[in-house]
């Protein structure tokens, strides 16, 4: 293994360093090791002993034979000694016997603040050392969670000089005890326990000691000085104080040899300051600078701990490392020396490495890392079973299976028990199974062996086989099932619907279940031709529903007037092939080309009832309903399977489009072009159909196509699917639209409480409806509207009619559907087109009438009242005139008076009767009696206003002339 050596070193250096490294290897392998042992390795959180001294204290590179080192804790009082208390002894192989030992903490912590130097001793006390000025002493007794009480049975308590308290705050509870001055006397035993338990204390003996500071004497010459290296060099820069010379004469000559700020070896230098005064007196100066290297060698590479693994079939491992090298400010040190070397094979378990690099001063500094070898290879099983299937016999639930118990092996032979989750001979029920084996060596390491046991009902699988008139296809079986083909008999054979043939499932020891040879039905004579009632009979399923639809589609084709009249069968049959399920393009076509075929001879006779006066919907509205709704359904079978459709027929159009989250931020629309040679042409054309986005709408030259009918998705359809489905971002969506070119599937039943304003009571449709749908989700309360605009193909404008956006509902009407406005909002009539707003999708269309330009209510009621005034008015005075005739029998006598009498007779009874009858509208043959009396006297009342006209004519004109010629 190689190693790198840092940047700050030029490669002289580690040349060098390099030199000198083998240099003392070769020194060192030809001499004996030397008889003693290093000093102990430094161990955190302790305090090694040697003799009863500090061993930071000592300078010792060796000790004897022997020699015995000890440790304490650090913080004797928070801590406690753990593991090796009987310390280690030199061995003669230059080795410390047995480990150093631990601290641990405890729960009931003494510590001490203040003095000057606080030190620990061999026995586990604490010395602490004052003076005048560190005469502030404090001892604390902790405890977490608990209340503490610190002891101290040879202290008394003055509250002067000495104080005893107790706090409790956030970090915990303390017992604490001040001493203000400290006294040599107050050392002894102090114990921190619990308040509330007598229990044993943790004791910790403190000894104060006190001592005194000298004072720096104030001399002419300056004291020796002992000063430690620059850092990171092998010189010293020193300063002192200018030597100064008493006396009452002139100082004339000075000399010296070092001035302060010079830069001194290691080792001792003297400086000689020498004095001439003007008496020619000599006075000389010396002191002794002595420069010491107190800086511990540098390793410039010292490896991180290893984390290793045994080899597979080894319970040991040989590790590596880069070559070791130490530096020193003084630039020469003894080659690092180390207890283990690179390429040692190690046991499991962790290992200290220890390298120690010593320079000529007798710095020493370690360089420790630790191997760890640990066993990571999992037991294995060398013979661990296949998986295997068995089945369930008849009638059976569960089934034994056995297998051979496998066993486990470890690279170290120690594997410990094994835990199987089921034993040979358990019984299992259907479905798969795992079986595991589980073993675990003494390192943790799991080893498993799995295998699935499969219990399967014995079943027969799907099957294509062939026969004289093709293929027959054959689903899943169980056992001893009689199964028919999904093939059935031709619709144009007498027993059209049935299935073609049938095979039994047989049980088999082997296989669980096998095929037996099918058994072909008879489909009786073949047909020439066939009609909507054959069709109505025939059993549709997957294997004749492409038939079935294509045959129905050509049959309606060949039907003209009397398919108005035939809705319920055509009805009855798509709702067959609908309940077959087929996703086939094909299949959907051909029910298009149906319902295609049922808009146009609709639509030619007009046989749906569509006047809105007769309140209970015929069956033909209720089959027509049905064949829209097989329509949608069919579509959306296709529409899951298929990514695009587009069928266009004479009188119906549908688009399957699948829009891509990308394409969901703008929205797509569906249109119809307008023809413009025949605006009001019912038939659609190739082309006249198209689904783009809305702003692109138009022909490849830039011109925008002429809308007949549009229906525009909103930009956040796909956020709005995706948070109806729960889901967080947009996916694919199936959008299907359908556009029939009249409303012959939709009848007009009660429109009168659709419209808000009063109407001539004649309404009618655009001839246009429009659906769209996103498969898959029902989308409602949308919030940005979709917009359906509608060409008029009536002689219709805001001025003179009034318009409803309206929706197909198929709950209404007792399930036969009629049209409602909710959701729905008639917003302007732009460019010749209606604009709708609808929160919801499904089938639009817009229904339109005349503005009735008739009296208002409060008009109607005047004129009302002023009419019923007046009718009583007459009835007086014609009455009164009759009376008069009554009475007066002279009156009578002429022919003048008595045409007066009949005239006011018809009056009077033409009057009575409008005013009774007039308003009797709710029973039929009332409202006739009225009219037919009314008509009569009114024609009675004309007639005899005639003859009086006559008859004054006779008395005056007559008269006049006859009266000239006398």
């Amino acid at each position: 293994m190689s190693s790198k050596v840092p940047a700050p070193f030029s490669n002289k250096t580690v040349l060098q360093l390099i030199v000198i490294s083998y240099v003392f290897s070769v020194v060192r392998s030809q001499t004996t090791a030397a008889p003693g042992c290093p000093p102990p390795t430094p161990v955190a959180k302790l305090v090694q002993f040697i003799n009863g001294v500090d061993v930071n204290s000592q300078s010792a590179d060796w000790y004897p034979v022997g020699t015995r080192a000890t440790a304490q804790c650090r913080s004797p009082g928070e801590m406690r000694l753990m593991g090796n208390r009987n310390g280690q002894t030199c061995r003669s192989d230059g080795k410390w016997s047995g480990q150093p030992p631990c601290c641990g903490d405890v729960t009931r912590r003494i510590s001490v603040t203040g003095g000057a130097v606080q030190r620990v001793m061999p026995d586990g006390g604490l010395t602490v050392f004052v003076s005048s000025n560190t005469d502030y002493v404090e001892v604390r007794c902790s405890i977490d969670r608990e209340e503490p009480l610190l002891e101290a049975p040879h202290i008394t308590v003055d509250n002067v000089r000495v104080q005893m308290q107790s706090i409790r705050g956030d970090s915990g509870r303390v017992s604490y005890m001040t001493f203000s001055p400290v006294q040599a006397t107050d050392s002894g035993e102090f114990g921190c326990r619990k308040s509330a338990n007598p229990s044993s204390p943790n004791n910790l003996r403190i000894e104060f000691k006190e001592f005194s500071l000298s004072n720096q004497l104030q001399l002419n010459c300056p004291a020796d000085i002992v000063q430690a290296t620059d850092p990171g060099r092998d010189i010293a820069t020193v300063t002192w104080p200018e030597p100064t010379a008493l006396t009452t004469s002139e100082i004339v000559e000075l000399n010296n040899t070092h001035s302060p700020g010079d830069i001194f070896p290691i080792g001792e230098t003297t400086v000689v300051y020498s004095f001439k005064n003007a008496a020619n007196e000599v006075a000389v100066c010396r002191f002794t600078i002595t420069v010491i290297d107190e800086e511990k060698p540098t390793f410039l590479t010292c490896p991180n701990d290893f984390d290793v693994g045994t080899g597979p079939d080894s319970a040991m491992a040989v590790v590596e490392w880069a070559p070791i090298i130490a530096l020193d400010n003084s630039r020469v040190i003894s080659a690092p020396e180390g207890n283990y070397q690179s390429g040692t094979t190690f046991p499991t378990g962790e290992t200290l490495v220890s390298y120690m690099a010593r320079d000529e001063a007798g710095n020493v500094e370690f360089c420790n890392f630790t191997v760890s070898v640990s066993d990571k290879v999992s037991p294995v099983f060398a013979d661990c079973p296949a998986s295997q299937a068995h089945y369930l016999g008849q009638n059976e639930t569960e089934v034994a299976v056995y297998w051979r118990r496998p066993a486990a092996g470890d690279n170290i032979d120690i594997v410990g028990p094994t835990v199987p989750s089921h034993t040979p001979g358990e019984r299992f029920g259907l479905g798969t199974h795992t079986v595991t084996y589980t073993a675990r060596d003494l390192a943790g390491n799991n080893g498993t062996c799995a295998f699935n046991v499969t219990i399967k009902i014995a079943q027969c699988q799907d099957e294509v086989t062939p026969f004289s008139e093709g293929v027959l296809t054959w689903t899943s079986a169980f056992p001893h099932e009689l199964k028919p083909s999904l093939e059935r008999c031709s619709v144009y054979t007498e027993k059209a619907g049935n299935f073609r043939a049938l095979r039994e499932c047989m049980p088999d020891e082997d296989q669980g279940a096998v095929w037996l040879e099918p058994r072909l039905n008879d489909c009786g004579e073949v047909r020439d031709s066939i009609d909507l009632d054959d069709l109505q009979k025939v059993s549709v399923g997957e294997g004749n529903v492409m038939e079935v639809s294509q045959a129905v589609a050509k049959t309606v084709s060949n039907m003209t007037s009397e398919l108005a009249d035939n809705l319920e069968p055509v009805a009855s049959i798509l709702q067959n092939i609908v309940n077959a399920g087929s996703p086939s393009v094909e299949v959907t076509e051909a029910v298009i080309e149906t319902v295609d075929s049922v808009v146009m001879s609709v639509s030619r006779q007009g046989t749906l009832d569509r006047s809105g006066e007769d309140k209970e919907a015929p069956s033909s509205a209720k089959a027509s309903s049905s064949i829209v709704q097989s329509l949608e359904a069919q579509i959306s079978l296709v529409a899951d399977d298929a990514t695009s459709l587009e069928v266009t027929q004479r009188s119906l159009a549908v688009t399957v489009v699948t829009l891509k989250p990308y394409q969901q931020d703008e929205e797509t629309q569906f249109l119809s072009v307008l023809d413009e040679d025949d605006p009001d042409s019912t038939t659609l054309q190739d082309g006249d159909v198209q689904t783009v986005p809305k702003k692109a709408r138009g022909d490849s030259m830039g011109m925008s196509w002429p809308i007949d009918t549009s229906i525009t998705m909103p930009a956040d359809l796909g956020t709005q699917a995706a948070e109806s489905l729960g889901y967080d971002d947009p996916g694919p969506l199936h959008v299907s639209f359908v556009l029939y070119q009249t409303d012959a599937l939709f009848p007009l039943k009660n429109a009168t409480g659709l419209f808000s304003v009063n109407t001539t009571g004649e309404y009618f449709t655009s001839g246009r409806v429009i659906s769209a749908t996103v498969e898959g989700v029902q989308l409602v309360n949308l919030s940005q509207p979709v917009i359906v605009e509608f060409t008029p193909h009536q002689d219709w404008n805001e001025s003179i009619g009034v318009a409803e956006c309206v929706f197909w509902d198929f709950s209404l009407d007792n399930g036969t559907g009629d049209w409602s406005s909710d959701g729905c909002s008639y917003v302007e009539f732009n460019e010749g087109r209606i604009v709708c707003h609808c929160k919801h999708l499904t089938n639009f269309a817009v229904l339109m009438a005349m503005k009735d330009e008739s009296l208002t209510l409060v008009e109607q009621f005047v004129l009302d009242f002023i009419s019923a005034v007046g009718c009583a008015l007459s009835i007086a005075g014609v009455s009164l005139t009759l009376f008069t005739f009554i009475v007066f029998g002279n009156l009578r006598a002429t022919r003048s008076r008595q045409i007066l009498m009949h005239l006011c007779t018809a009056l009077l009874c033409l009057y009575v009767a409008f005013l009774a009858g007039i308003d009797a509208t709710e029973n039929g043959a009332a409202c006739t009696a009225v009219a037919a009396i009314i008509h009569y006297f009114t024609l009675a009342s004309m007639c005899w206003m005639g003859v009086e006209a006559h008859n004054m004519y006779l008395l005056l004109v007559r008269s006049s002339r006859v009266g000239s010629l006398a």
